[in-house]
């Protein structure tokens, strides 16, 4: 059950959310991105490092051959850009070797950060074409998974894009957040989009900011009859019968599509209305929170039951509130948020550096607190108690 807080607990609230503290968790303490001040050739050569540590660290594995190609012949032809999907490509294949349920914990690190300088160099027109065939072809993976999943213990995850997520497990299918692409990545077919929501039972928007929301996939998943919950929104396109509209000034519990939701009454920063969602499923409480930077809101959640899994923002999601104290499962997101200005956007290893501060660790072999990862785009894990 949701307890209200007494005076020591509501004292808690407020220091956490009086403006100097929000001043500097919500603006200072969240940004800037230190790869945004490389430029074009730094951020190459800084990829060309890593490939090669790559190689030597991991010599004998497939991608350490290909690591070790792309970091003695990364102009091939002349071509200046070409580490770009040479870096892309050592990732994939990197990842691909070790997937987050069993593979080497130090490998995903190095693949993930290394993800990081060709995502965080600013738009072009040959730049957008080779990251969108990265994107399309892990969105491909995932969509394929999905279809083909028979989950009958636990519950299977997938990160999607930015903090968009997919949780199935026997019984349902729910998303967070789903977006299906755009002008640096490319979309998801019409096909690939029509699969989605058919499979999908209820998809929870936390609010209604571009990256987060998707109008188009929304208006689909609607007229399949599907149901979708954001906060309020006067776009005619969303007013439905089930489009579910909810933001109260109090924790809010209701039903939908067969599956028990709390909605906690989060924002971002000072602006918007961002909803942080609870939800129950076969047994499983699994808990998203948007872009939330009110972590007072998760003082709510003192003294109910365990929250299993927590989608968390990279940024904003942990580290400051209690509720990923007892979770089994911590799943970061929104890095690298194409959409975004580099300026803005929040790279791997900025998480990497969060997790080494807090003293979590990445991977199954964690010793202490919620068993951690960082997903790419398109990975999915299965995970049971």
């Amino acid at each position: 059950m949701i307890e209200d807080s007494g005076f020591a607990r509501k004292m808690a609230f407020w220091a956490r959310n009086w403006y100097p503290a929000r001043l500097w968790r919500d603006g200072l303490g969240a940004w800037p991105n230190n790869l945004a001040r490389k430029s074009r050739s730094n951020l190459r050569l800084l990829a060309r490092r890593r490939l090669a540590r790559m190689a030597r660290r991991y010599e004998g594995a497939d991608f350490a051959a290909l690591a070790a190609r792309a970091a003695h012949d990364d102009a091939r032809n002349g071509d200046r850009h070409q580490w770009i999907d040479d870096a892309l490509r050592v990732a994939a294949v990197a990842l691909a070797a070790h997937p987050p349920e069993t593979g080497d914990r130090h490998v995903r690190r190095e693949a993930l950060e290394l993800l990081d300088y060709p995502l965080n160099l600013r738009r072009s027109r040959r730049w957008r074409a080779q990251v969108g065939r990265f994107y399309q072809d892990a969105m491909a993976r995932a969509v394929e998974e999905m279809t083909a999943a028979d989950v009958a213990d636990g519950l299977h995850v997938w990160k999607m894009y930015n903090m968009g997520f997919v949780v199935r497990t026997r019984r349902h299918c729910v998303g967070f957040d789903l977006h299906p692409g755009g002008k640096a990545t490319g979309c998801l077919s019409p096909r690939q989009q029509r699969d989605l929501i058919e499979m999908l039972d209820v998809v929870f928007i936390s609010h209604l900011h571009v990256d987060h929301l998707h109008a188009g996939f929304l208006k689909g998943l609607l007229d399949a009859g599907k149901k979708v919950v954001l906060p309020p929104t006067l776009r005619p396109s969303l007013q439905r019968a089930n489009a579910i509209q909810v933001y109260e000034s109090r924790p809010t519990r209701f039903q939908v599509a067969g599956v028990e939701v709390t909605c906690l009454p989060g924002w971002q920063r000072f602006y918007a209305r961002n909803n942080v969602y609870l939800v129950e499923m076969d047994g499983h409480r699994v808990l998203h929170n948007g872009d939330n930077t009110r972590h007072g809101v998760y003082l709510h959640l003192a003294g109910a039951e365990p929250i299993d899994v927590v989608l968390a923002n990279c940024w904003s999601g942990f580290g400051h509130g209690d509720h990923i104290h007892g979770a089994a499962l911590l799943i970061t997101g929104h890095e690298n948020e194409l959409g975004h200005a580099v300026s803005m956007r929040a790279p791997y290893r900025r998480t990497y550096a969060k997790f080494d501060r807090l003293g979590l660790t990445d991977g199954p072999d964690a010793d202490a607190g919620p068993d951690c990862h960082v997903l790419s785009w398109g990975e999915g894990l299965r995970w049971k108690r």
